[in-house]
Parts: structure tokens; sequence; C-alpha cells
């Protein structure tokens, strides 16, 4: 499986183990991950004040689809539900998957 893995950016400045931790464990598991070096904010904050313009502008950044990527993982599913309403707004052939989904073996 080839994920792109999304680190919600209170994880990145607050708790950077935790994706350091959730990276090996994808590996370890067999997954393929990119991990794109200039992803950013899902847009979510800044939709949820209000701020729709500012919000599609980085929401259209986030999405990982250019590196290839058939999923995009988090721990995070509140970010995942924003990120799948992009998706499908944007209409790309992505899907979101739980941390847990792939420990639990869904989908292989």
């Amino acid at each position: 499986m080839k994920v792109g893995l999304f680190i919600p950016c209170y994880i990145d400045a607050f708790f950077p183990e935790v994706g350091v931790a959730t990276l090996e464990l994808l590996e370890q598991l067999g997954c393929s991950v990119e991990f794109p070096l200039d992803q950013t904010c899902c847009g979510q904050p800044m939709a949820n004040s209000g701020r729709q313009d500012d919000a599609a502008a980085t929401e259209a950044h986030f999405v990982f689809y250019r590196h290839g990527v058939e999923y995009i993982a988090s721990a995070d599913m509140s970010c995942l539900m924003h990120m799948k309403g992009v998706i499908d707004r944007l209409k790309l052939p992505l899907k979101v998957i739980h941390i847990a989904q792939i420990l639990n073996g869904s989908p292989r």
C-alpha cells in the first residue's frame, strides 16, 4: 500500500516524536510511505473560523496527489474527514485511511 502520511500541524509543532513513530510503524507494516516535506495545514482551522478563501488555497496545496499515493493516512479523524471533503470537491482519485485501519489489516 502506498500512502501519503499527513502529520497534522499540531503534531508537527508540539509532538513531533508521534509523527516519527507513525512513520516508522507504517514502514514496519510494509507500507510504502511518502512524506512530502512541503506539506502544510489541511485548512480546517481556517475553514472553521470562516476564512474560506484562505482555507481553499491551503487545501489545494496540501493534497499529495502529485506524489502518486493511493491513500492519505493520519491518526486524526477530524483532519481525515476534512481532507475527504477536499478530495471529493476536487474529484481526486484518493482515499483517506486512519492508522488504526492499517494496523487492523485493512485494506490489503
